[in-house]
């Protein structure tokens, strides 16, 4: 596919759909998240060309071959209940001594 390309193997957003509406053409059946792509491109576009060259697009492919999903950051007790002065202390210790309001004293 890099060969392939018209300028000296750059890679842009636009190929790689295209790429990906291939494989789904041909019967790819992997679901592959359109922001998670687009993150995951820009995130490699090491000189912001708006374009992957070879190792940036073998990288790319690497990436997207396992599936991710994000979780929160926060635990569901701390989401109810975010004033628990007890996980405010605990959240003062995560942060490693940061500066983190933790309530009145």
């Amino acid at each position: 596919f890099i060969d392939q390309t018209d300028d000296g193997g750059q890679v842009t957003t636009e190929m790689f759909d295209g790429l990906l509406a291939c494989l789904a053409d041909c019967g790819f059946h992997r679901r592959l998240n359109p922001e998670l792509v687009k993150v995951v491109f820009e995130a490699l576009d090491d000189n912001n060309s708006g374009s992957l060259g070879g190792s940036e697009f073998y990288d790319l492919c690497d990436i997207l071959q396992y599936d991710f999903s994000v979780c929160p950051r926060d635990s569901w007790f701390l989401r109810k209940w975010p004033n628990n002065q007890l996980l405010q202390r605990l959240k003062a210790t995560m942060y490693n001594g940061a500066e983190v309001d933790t309530g009145p004293d």
